[in-house]
């Protein structure tokens, strides 16, 4: 909430945020689909995504996100016309990419 509500802050009138995040759900859906058909090797590719990679300080996931509780979280800030894009990084996995504006 901190940088989210730091990005508001920083942001000039009619500025938007474009914000993209692993979709915990949909992972979590692949995983579980597949779970009988992967290695545990192939099963880290999953832990990865959920839980950073966590070689450094920086990398690890603080928490989960589906659309709504993104959505909810910049409209909690004051972001305002907030759409979900349909994955702009062509990530290959479940990934939530959403864009708000600064009234």
């Amino acid at each position: 909430v901190k940088v989210v509500s730091e990005w508001f802050r920083v942001l000039k009138p009619e500025g938007r945020v474009t914000v993209d995040v692993p979709d915990f759900e949909g992972l979590a859906k692949q995983l579980l689909d597949q779970q009988y058909q992967q290695s545990e090797q192939q099963k880290e590719y999953y832990y990865r995504m959920f839980f950073g990679s966590q070689k450094n300080r920086y990398a690890y996931h603080k928490d989960g996100y589906s659309w709504p509780k993104l959505k909810s979280l910049l409209e909690d800030q004051r972001f305002r016309n907030i759409e979900r894009l349909d994955n702009p990084f062509l990530h290959p996995y479940p990934s939530i990419t959403a864009r708000g504006a600064k009234p």
